[in-house]
C-alpha cells in the first residue's frame, strides 16, 4: 500500500475513534449548539423528557429529588409543545466559584437561598410550594427550536411563559449570532434570562452598564435536544431566577 493511502487510512481510523467517543448523553459543555444547522449531528433523545432526566441521575439527582419532594407530576416533563430546562446538581448545590465576568459561576439554589443563614443540603428545608414553583419555572409552555426562536423573536430578547403560577413565571431567550456574541463564540448561541435583574447581585454595576454586560450571561450546558414528544430540552448548570416587575418594561412577552 502506498504511503499516501496508508496516511488516508490512518486518518480515517483516528477520525472514527475521536468522533465516535463524543456521545449525545455525555452532555459536554456547549456540545450541540449546531444541531439545527448540521446534517451530520442528531439532537434526538429518543425518549421522553422525564425518561431523559431519570437516565442521568449523575447529573440530575437533586432535581429529581425536588420533583419528588414538591409532588410535581413527572408527566409535566412529557407533554408535547414544551421546552424543559432541567437543572444539574451544580445548579442546585454549587458553592460560588472564583472568577470574574463570564467565567464566574454563581452559587447554586441552596447557596443562594439559605435558611436561617445556613446553606441547606436538602429540599425539605423549603416549603413544598416554593420548590414546586421553582421546578415549574423551568418548564416553558412552548416547544421552540433554534430556528423557530430566531423567527419568532427576530434575534431580540423575548419573554416566554413557563408553567409557574406565581405571576412571574417567565423565561427570556435570545439567540446571538457569532458577530453579536460578547464572549466570542463562533457559532449561534442561546442566551437564557439575559434580563437586568438576573444574577444582578453577582455583577452589580447597573448604573454604568447595559443589561447585556451587568446581568450574567447564562447559556445551556447542552441544548436543543428533542424528545420523542417533540419537545425541547436545554440542560442548565444555573438555576433560573424569576424576573421582577421592572424587567418586563422593555422586553416583550411572546403571545402578548
Amino acid at each position: 500500500m502506498k504511503n499516501s493511502h496508508i496516511k488516508q487510512f490512518m486518518t480515517m481510523i483516528i477520525s472514527i475513534i475521536l468522533f465516535g467517543g463524543c456521545t449525545l448523553f455525555d452532555l459536554e459543555l456547549q456540545q450541540p449548539y449546531e444541531y439545527d444547522y448540521s446534517a451530520g449531528s442528531s439532537n434526538q433523545l429518543q425518549k421522553s423528557g422525564w425518561e431523559f432526566i431519570l437516565s442521568r441521575t449523575d447529573l440530575f439527582s437533586h432535581f429529581i429529588a425536588a420533583v419528588e419532594y414538591a409532588e410535581v407530576n413527572p408527566s409535566e416533563f412529557d407533554a408535547p409543545g414544551i421546552t424543559i430546562f432541567p437543572l444539574t446538581n451544580q445548579a442546585i448545590a454549587n458553592n460560588p466559584a472564583t472568577g470574574t465576568g463570564n467565567n464566574r459561576f454563581p452559587g447554586g439554589y441552596w447557596y443562594k437561598h439559605p435558611v436561617n443563614n445556613i446553606k441547606p443540603d436538602n429540599w425539605t428545608a423549603y416549603p413544598k410550594e416554593q420548590v414546586r414553583q421553582l421546578i415549574l419555572n423551568h418548564i416553558m409552555r412552548y416547544a421552540i427550536s433554534y430556528n423557530e426562536l430566531l423567527k419568532i423573536s427576530s434575534g431580540a430578547i423575548t419573554f416566554f411563559p413557563t408553567k409557574a403560577t406565581n405571576g412571574h413565571g417567565y423565561i427570556s431567550l435570545h439567540m446571538l449570532t457569532s458577530s453579536e456574541n460578547p464572549i466570542g463564540n463562533e457559532v449561534v448561541t442561546l442566551w437564557v434570562n439575559d434580563f437586568p435583574s438576573h444574577y444582578i447581585k453577582d455583577n452589580p454595576t447597573p448604573s454604568t452598564a447595559t443589561s447585556n454586560t451587568y446581568s450574567m450571561h447564562i447559556f445551556p450546558r447542552s441544548s436543543n435536544l428533542q424528545t420523542i414528544n417533540g419537545s425541547y430540552v436545554h440542560v442548565m448548570d444555573y438555576y433560573l431566577e424569576f424576573p421582577i416587575e421592572s424587567d418586563f418594561l422593555a422586553i416583550p412577552i411572546y403571545g402578548n
